[in-house]
């Protein structure tokens, strides 16, 4: 019997025509979606192929979550595509004898699965893993991913018994876990289930509760039927229980999430804010206040209050997206009542302030300009808007705050473009960053790159890392999808430029063989105090073909303070030579503000790309071609391609896109 990826590669290899083109199944090296549609602009390029071909494809973490390590799905396999949808489609067609595709929409991916049937109950066969899977599936899918928490479809009789004979006859833990999962989620479960479940799982797991996929849903089963031994289990699982405890208040639980979050910046703060307001049956002001007022007292740190922040806002957001509020302007306004509350801690309010400083001019326009009683939020006017936003700047917010260094790269990278412009408030806070030895790798590379390409960057900040860098920096780490360098790369460079003795130490430590990660990214160091016989190794480099992890950047900014011109031009020159159009096109926006450089290896959707790519566009001492090459990557953008999954835009910067982008298409 073939396996399932074998039957979707041979079906595969028959797809595709004139109009529609089939990327080749993945590798390793095309591990993410964005270094799919990559793949797609070479391959359109190779075969002579107009770019506006569709396409599809899977990578390799579709792959890998499809069908784990084996040859068979245990999920279903997501396609992606570029181009027209429709044109997608029909070039997919229905999938391969046995097989069905679901059409997630024009702002979503294909989906590949097994075709499986069913009873006249509408019960799969328990011995049809395909069948049982995807009944699983169903059942945990929530009635609306919009709105928290989640609800889920009630069961019927006939499912519920279904549930319960699995759960009894089945002997694996996994799998028994799925099944008590359908039914907890509808608190259909009973304690007995939960006794006998747990008892295995605190053995199959004694090192890590965790690590059991159902923990947490079992936790609550147990927490709802105050099982003997839940606050023993609660204690071993430590800040990770925190919406468990969350999703069963009590004033025990409540007591447990203060101690949790008061003991560390990991703990639960968003989760004591929840279970606070539903015990207390208060609203999420009024409990962040008093969850707050607990917090400052015990001298919480930055992360505590994003972490509470982030449950705060986004709970209003929720809750006013039944209004049909966008969510970004309801994100934003929720930011504003925030900061503008007095009755809420400073901390909390500098966090939310610094989180809406970005769309603070286009909410001061929507407040001048609308009817000063026009609801623009439920029970809240355009008037409120405008005296809330006088309240925050009178209470200067800002000034000695900035991001949380610690929190996901992601979410630290999607703070960057805040950072264009650099206040001195901004800059005493990047330097006391620096200069402090609890900033770790991440923060450092963050701080450093600011510092460093806005020209700020000073002795000082080479004497704080002076005697770190072996112990703190020496080490690797992966800067792939962020805006900023490895930090002893930014530090080499600036020790360079101010001609500082660490230079000359660092650039001994690059030229050695080993550790071997940061053989090709000593290139990147050669920004600092550049000169002729430095540039031409970067470009022998680029000539070679070999993986780009910034080289082309360095050399073009390097060319660029050799030659004293803007970086932007020396870049427009390279689509004139052998360099990648895909590479060229990526660093002639990254470089367009040298003041802040985009180091990510590609185009990103976010403001800071958009505003770059439109800067190119419209730069009339560019080329046609730089020009033309930007507005076409202009259209791929999210906010022209995918307005509703930009992230960080309002609604009316939406439009201004929408409405440049016509202006220059029509």
């Amino acid at each position: 019997m073939t396996s399932d990826l074998a039957n979707i590669k041979a079906w595969w290899k028959k797809l595709g025509d004139d109009g529609f083109v089939v990327l080749p199944p993945p590798t390793r090296d095309r591990y993410t979606q964005g270094e799919g549609h990559e793949d797609a602009t070479e391959l359109l390029a190779e075969r002579g192929l107009p770019t506006d071909t569709s396409y599809a494809f899977w990578q390799w973490q579709s792959q890998e979550a499809a069908l784990g390590s084996g040859k068979d799905l245990i999920a279903p396999l997501l396609l992606h595509w570029g181009g027209d949808h429709a044109v997608v489609k029909a070039g997919l067609g229905s999938g391969p004898e046995g097989y069905e595709i679901t059409d997630g929409g024009p702002q979503s991916a294909f989906a590949l699965d097994r075709v499986t049937v069913r009873g006249a109950d509408g019960l799969p066969d328990p011995s049809d893993e395909a069948g049982v899977r995807q009944f699983l599936d169903e059942l945990d899918e929530p009635l609306d991913r919009r709105t928290l928490p989640f609800r889920y479809r009630p069961l019927t009789d006939a499912e519920d018994d279904w549930l319960h004979a699995r759960l009894a006859q089945t002997s694996d833990l996994e799998r028994r876990g799925e099944f008590f999962n359908a039914l907890a989620l509808r608190n259909a479960d009973r304690a007995e289930d939960a006794d006998g479940l747990q008892a295995a799982w605190r053995e199959q797991y004694a090192g890590d509760l965790t690590e059991y996929a159902e923990w947490s849903q079992l936790l609550v089963s147990l927490l709802r039927h105050e099982h003997r031994d839940v606050w023993e289990i609660v204690r071993e699982i430590g800040p990770a229980a925190g919406m468990a405890l969350a999703a069963a208040p009590s004033e025990r639980s409540v007591a447990e999430l203060a101690r949790l979050t008061l003991d560390g910046p990991a703990g639960p703060a968003g989760d004591w804010l929840s279970a606070y307001a539903e015990l207390h049956e208060v609203d999420l002001m009024t409990a962040a206040a008093a969850v707050g007022s607990e917090l400052a007292e015990g001298g919480a740190e930055s992360e505590t209050w994003s972490r509470l922040h982030h449950r705060l806002s986004w709970s209003l957001v929720d809750a006013w997206e039944a209004e049909a509020l966008d969510r970004q302007q309801a994100a934003a306004i929720a930011n504003v009542r925030i900061a503008a509350n007095d009755n809420l801690p400073r901390e909390l309010r500098s966090v939310a302030a610094r989180e809406v400083a970005g769309a603070l001019p286009s909410l001061r326009d929507q407040a001048a300009e609308g009817d000063s009683a026009q609801q623009i939020a439920p029970d809240y006017t355009a008037a409120q808007l405008g005296a809330d936003l006088e309240r925050i700047d009178d209470a200067d917010l800002l000034a000695g705050t900035g991001p949380v260094l610690t929190q996901y790269e992601g979410g630290l990278n999607d703070t960057w473009n805040d950072y264009r412009e650099l206040s001195d408030a901004d800059i005493t806070w990047l330097h006391a960053q620096v200069a402090d030895p609890q900033t770790e790798m991440q923060g450092l590379g963050y701080c450093l790159e600011l510092l460093y390409s806005h020209g700020v960057a000073t002795v000082e900040d080479v004497e704080a890392l002076r005697r770190r860098w072996k112990s703190d920096l020496a080490k690797k780490y992966e800067t792939t999808y962020v805006e900023w360098r490895h930090p002893l790369v930014t530090l080499t460079c600036l020790a360079l430029d101010l001609g500082d003795p660490l230079g000359a130490e660092l650039e001994k430590w690059w030229a050695k063989p080993t550790p071997k990660w940061k053989v090709n990214l000593r290139l990147l160091t050669f920004l600092g105090a550049p000169t002729d016989g430095k540039a031409a190794e970067l470009w022998s480099f680029v000539e070679s073909g070999e993986y780009d992890e910034g080289q082309l950047l360095t050399w073009v900014l390097a060319r660029a303070r050799l030659d004293d011109r803007r970086p932007v031009d020396v870049a427009d020159e390279l689509f004139a030579s052998d360099v990648r159009a895909h590479d060229v096109e990526k660093t002639l926006i990254a470089v367009v503000d040298p003041r802040q450089p985009l180091w990510s290896n590609g185009i990103g959707n976010s403001v800071g790309w958009w505003h770059r790519i439109v800067e190119v566009a419209d730069d009339p001492a560019l080329s046609a071609t730089a020009r033309e090459a930007a507005l076409r990557i202009a259209g791929q953008h999210w906010m022209i391609a995918h307005p509703d999954s930009a992230r960080g835009v309002l609604p009316t910067d939406i439009d201004a896109a929408s409405q440049w982008y016509a202006d220059r298409t029509t």
